[in-house]
This record gives structure tokens, sequence and C-alpha cells, in this order.
């Protein structure tokens, strides 16, 4: 087999649509598999949270101040404890 006859060769080979075609496969599946190797997750971007806008407390008056126990009364409640469980039940 002379030089020539091999490029000949080589040319027909290089040029038939299987090889084109089988060539383009594996381009892209080494492009895939590339992909899948070297892929990093982004990192979520924390949102920036909103500031609470801070509860504004009136300052009562000289004189006007009152207890919790005041401002149950007001309301109708008695200041004592809720009660047990045992003692309702009898036993």
């Amino acid at each position: 087999m002379t030089v020539n006859e091999l490029i000949n060769l080589l040319r027909k080979v290089l040029v038939a649509p299987e090889v084109i075609g089988v060539t383009i496969v594996v381009i892209l599946c080494i492009s895939v598999v590339n992909y899948v190797v070297y892929y990093r997750k982004k990192v979520p971007v924390p949102k920036a949270k909103k500031k609470k806008a801070e509860a504004v407390t009136a300052e009562a008056e000289p004189g006007e101040e009152e207890g919790a126990s005041a401002r149950a009364s007001k309301r109708g409640k008695k200041d004592s404890p809720p009660p047990d469980d045992e003692e309702e039940s009898g036993k």
C-alpha cells in the first residue's frame, strides 16, 4: 500500500457519515459527563430580614400607674391562679 492509497482511504473514512455521527455523539457525551463532574450548586443568598418596628410604650402619667392586679380588676378578673385539676376531681 502506497502513501497515496493510504491518504485516499483516510479521506473516505473521515468523511463517512457514520464516523461524523459517532464523533458528534462522543463529543456530546464527554461534554455532559464533564458538566456533571464539575457542577457546583449555587449557594442560596439569604434574604435580608426586615426589621420589626419596635413597640412604642407610652409612659404613664405620674399618679396613674397601674399594676397587673389593678388592670385585672378593671377587666373583672381575680388576681388568683387557676384551681388545680386534682381539687376539682375530688380524688
